[in-house]
């Protein structure tokens, strides 16, 4: 497993994925690997890149620095690496040859795809949001994976969408596999709630554009004002966090909105335990950027929880409108209050629809999920053989 990081706490399905696969001796390659006590490595191997160099933030100033190594590179024609970078990933190749490479996320693909190809090994690109969403608009990359379509042994994407997007690009249907990430499924029996019980929302995910917390916030303050036996409790970080804090007092409800931070995944699951209603309003970012299949949602859905969230990327394909939870159109606030304030009002449609989300997310465990794609890389590198 090819990545750019390894143990990122919003790319759990990462390391699902990398614990899950039974049938192959699985290494991971990773130019960093965060939080190993959180996410150990068991059951695999991590091995984390040495040379590499600091590139600039600047998209133009990076992508002219990638080019450039890539034009300078004897050792492997077309690899932006350094060449101690190069030198190392030689030299884990030969020790240790892989049968197939899968690569996390397609601009991760198309920058590894020829050191593959030197060394005869088969990749299988695994695309997950931003890849075939923002990335798009980088010439650089959208030139490199339409160029990447006779080397790559399969496209693996998590929603309709994106492979709409590689069918665009002129990638050949036949190497498209759509595979969603998939989640643990829980064993929970829930009791229905009585209309005196707080309902209390619950919003797990970064505090980013794409996710559009303050949304969130907005929708709640709205139902609070016909409600006010709610409670939304938000888990995640970033760079939205505090002005989210802000808009909650100047909307008046900085007392019933919890703002929790990071937590770990056993926190995460009690209070999926403790909610009444998942909400999610996620949208197309300013700069392009599109979920893939948000694993919180799913989650959510495995905790037999309602979800209130917007018609984006795959979450109408896990979430089925009016029978799982409502969804509502990307921006919308006003018509998701309503729907919140629907299931506020309203705690036997909140159990009949938790149960119905939970029925619809189970052919989705995560171990079937990882078990469908341990078969494309045990095919990629079987046929490469033949």
């Amino acid at each position: 497993m090819l990545a750019i990081a390894f143990g990122v706490p919003s790319e759990v399905w990462m390391y699902r994925q990398a614990s899950l696969m039974s049938r192959t001796k699985l290494t991971v390659m990773t130019g960093r690997y965060d939080n190993s006590k959180r996410f150990p490595a068991q059951g695999f191997d991590v091995s984390v890149v040495q040379g590499r160099m600091r590139l600039p933030r600047n998209r133009f100033a990076r992508d002219t620095s990638l080019g450039i190594l890539a034009r300078v590179n004897q050792r492997v024609p077309g690899l932006a690496m350094s060449p101690s970078e190069t030198r190392w990933w030689i030299a884990e190749s030969q020790q240790n040859p892989p049968d197939v490479a899968l690569a996390q996320f397609g601009t991760n693909a198309v920058e590894m795809l020829p050191l593959m190809k030197a060394i005869d090994v088969p990749l299988v690109a695994h695309f997950h949001g931003f890849d075939l969403s923002r990335s798009l608009s980088n010439n650089r990359y959208r030139r490199l994976l339409t160029s990447s379509v006779e080397w790559i042994s399969k496209y693996v994407v998590v929603a309709e969408y994106m492979r709409e997007a590689l069918l665009e690009l002129g990638i050949d249907d036949s190497k498209i596999v759509k595979i969603p990430c998939g989640t643990p499924i829980v064993q929970i029996s829930r009791v229905e709630e009585s209309s005196s019980d707080e309902c209390r929302f619950l919003a797990v995910g970064r505090f980013v554009d794409k996710k559009r917390p303050d949304l969130t916030i907005r929708a709640f303050a709205s139902v609070v004002e016909k409600n006010e036996n709610c409670r939304l409790v938000m888990i995640g970080d970033g760079p939205m966090w505090a002005q989210c804090q802000r808009l909650a007092a100047s909307l008046d409800v900085k007392d019933r909105v919890a703002f929790l931070g990071s937590q770990p995944e056993d926190r995460v699951k009690a209070e999926l335990t403790r909610a009444s209603v998942f909400v999610q309003h996620s949208c197309v970012a300013k700069d392009g950027d599109k979920e893939g299949w948000p694993v919180s949602i799913a989650e959510a859905a495995s905790h037999a929880l309602p979800v209130v969230a917007t018609r984006h990327a795959s979450i109408p394909e896990q979430i089925p409108n009016g029978v799982a939870g409502w969804l509502c159109d990307e921006g919308d606030w006003k018509t998701m209050s309503q729907q919140m304030l629907r299931l506020a009002n309203d705690p036997v449609a909140r159990f009949r629809m938790g149960q119905e989300a939970k029925r619809c997310i189970e052919p989705l465990c995560v171990e079937n999920q990882v078990a469908l794609l341990e078969d494309v890389l045990i095919t990629a590198a079987s046929r490469d053989k033949s």
